[in-house]
């Protein structure tokens, strides 16, 4: 899939902040974020960060002067273990507890430039978004009520034309978007 990301960026991202799974979302992201040229752009579920950071790049590489409002209820200072048992030993996380900042090093002028964390609740930070939203990525909580509060918050915070986007869903996962 070529869609103009600089692949020795990339590959840094997957290894550090994917531990080295390839997952096409980011690459997609990144197109749809560099095509579309949001100014604000809001990533609910940090993670490690990955989805930021491409989000961020795609900015970057579009010339817009836009920034990624990427929430988690995880503080960047707060060491983790990131689920890294499933991953593979060469992961940067592997066999111990590292911050969300530690992993992010590697991008820190671009961390600096265009990303704003909010530490908490989706429901609590989006709220505080500063400027109209242009486009978003929901990969947190798989909760129906959470899902669709983020859904609806955006979409009063969203630009006239607010693009929604969400990770894909895995239908054996009983905690999917199915309200109970």
């Amino acid at each position: 899939l070529d869609i103009g990301i600089d692949e020795a960026f990339h590959a840094e991202c997957l290894r550090r902040l994917r531990g080295g799974e390839e997952r096409r979302h980011g690459l997609l992201l990144y197109g749809l974020v560099k095509a579309l040229a949001p100014r604000c752009v809001v990533d609910v579920g940090t993670g490690r960060g990955y989805t930021a950071v491409v989000m961020a790049k795609a900015l970057e590489d579009a010339g817009v002067e836009g920034r990624v409002f990427t929430i988690d209820y995880v503080g960047n200072n707060e060491p983790r273990d990131w689920h890294v048992a499933k991953q593979p030993k060469t992961d940067p996380a592997w066999g111990r507890l590292v911050s969300r900042r530690e992993l992010l090093a590697p991008f820190a002028d671009l961390v600096e430039r265009r990303i704003v964390f909010l530490t908490g609740r989706s429901r609590d930070m989006i709220p505080r978004i500063e400027g109209k939203v242009d486009f978003a990525f929901i990969d947190a909580s798989p909760a129906y009520k959470d899902i669709v509060t983020d859904i609806r918050l955006l979409v009063r915070r969203g630009a006239e034309e607010c693009h929604l986007s969400f990770d894909g869903f895995d239908p054996t996962n009983e905690y999917w978007i199915v309200p109970g």
